[in-house]
């Protein structure tokens, strides 16, 4: 992996190059991170969630009725918490084209999406109290270079601090940091999800890979660079959560290869270990005094009616790298947006959660309840297993 590990010797050796819009930002990061407390840092509570796409009806709803409604079902819920971390799903941007890297077909097919968001709407996630979010996933470049330096400007214009996605494959491995009450936080983000053209390089731009981008493989040489960024981080920061973006669509169990990266990040420093990409929740695991959540399912996300829209708010309380505490406060989605989960809804979350119950695919689409109608005719398109509503 060369120039993976090309990548990690600038990013752990230099403050990185960024746009006049984002260079200011940057090195005020770079040069903070320099100190860290001496003083015996007070609880925080960080509140972690999956997958945030601020496209489809949401843009609509965002336009309509203003940046915070969103969040504005689980507004008090957030507030509680120091901070918020997740995994923005879209770019944020009026710019660009879509890309080419998913073809017409898979598109129509509903196989694969394009994604994108206002920026207008950045304003309203540091509202709802988002300290930083990772970029690593597979929808990020989907309107190119462009949307992506749109999205990074409105992100650190409100606030936000982001990981996983830049300019460069220096500048994408380079951890978020931001401080609550004495305790740094840095958010390391990663995606094994990568469509082609996607990935960050030398001199271009996209996510940092989440596996070796040329066998696919998280094998030992990966995880040893990922241990390296990971001691790197923690030796400026008290917490280090690392971030994925992994898995398979609507499969909430992880698979050997999450967990083998998800213990070696716990091993090599990480205090949390968070997942997304299945749109469904998954197990959350207690690992050597580490917390591993494989799937935080969605957050904001116009999706089909299912197992897709129950999700959670992961509150977990730290005490420097130590986890204090956590506990998961279930959330359903309604037209797109959380809001606090009861009754059958919240017993299946907090099952998915502890592993009871497993999300899985559907092997076919269900089948129609009224057989005397007719079903589709051969080859017609059937229902996506997330995407809005036809």
């Amino acid at each position: 992996m060369p120039l993976l590990w090309t990548a990690l010797a600038i990013a752990l050796t230099t403050i990185p190059p960024a746009g006049p819009a984002l260079s200011a930002a940057q090195t005020g990061r770079a040069a903070a991170s320099a100190q860290r407390p001496a003083a015996t840092p007070q609880p925080i509570t960080i509140d972690a969630v999956g997958d945030v796409m601020l496209g489809w009806r949401v843009s609509t709803l965002v336009q309509s009725d203003g940046t915070d409604a969103p969040f504005s079902g689980v507004r008090t819920i957030l507030a509680r918490a120091d901070a918020t971390v997740g995994n923005l799903e879209c770019p944020l941007s009026d710019r660009g084209t879509p890309t080419k890297s998913k073809s017409k077909k898979d598109l129509k097919a509903r196989k694969e999406f394009v994604l994108r968001g206002t920026p207008a709407a950045a304003p309203g996630l540091a509202d709802a109290g988002f300290a930083a979010m990772t970029l690593a996933n597979n929808h990020i470049l989907d309107y190119g270079a462009d949307a992506l330096d749109d999205t990074l400007a409105a992100l650190h214009a409100s606030g936000i601090e982001t990981a996983g996605a830049g300019d460069d494959a220096a500048l994408a491995w380079q951890p978020a940091y931001f401080e609550r009450r004495g305790t740094r936080v840095a958010l390391l983000g990663i995606s094994e999800v990568i469509p082609r053209g996607y990935g960050a390089g030398r001199t271009t731009p996209g996510v940092a890979p989440g596996r070796d981008p040329l066998t696919g493989e998280v094998d030992a040489s990966y995880l040893k660079l990922l241990a390296q960024v990971i001691r790197h981080a923690r030796g400026r920061a008290d917490v280090v959560i690392v971030y994925e973006h992994w898995g398979t669509e609507l499969l909430g169990p992880p698979s050997a290869d999450h967990v083998r990266l998800a213990h070696a990040a716990i091993d090599a420093g990480a205090t949390l270990v968070l997942g997304a990409h299945p749109h469904v929740l998954g197990p959350v695991e207690d690992y050597h005094g580490g917390l591993i959540a494989y799937s935080l399912g969605n957050f904001v996300f116009d999706t089909q009616p299912g197992i897709q829209t129950h999700s959670a708010i992961l509150q977990i309380t730290l005490r420097g790298p130590t986890v204090a505490s956590w506990h998961a406060i279930p959330v359903v989605l309604k037209g797109g947006v959380p809001v606090p989960a009861a009754g059958a809804d919240a017993t299946l979350i907090q099952q998915l959660l502890a592993g009871v119950v497993q999300a899985t695919p559907p092997a076919s689409p269900a089948p129609r309840t009224l057989v005397s109608r007719p079903g589709p005719p051969p080859g017609a398109p059937q229902a996506a297993a997330h995407g809005p509503p036809q």
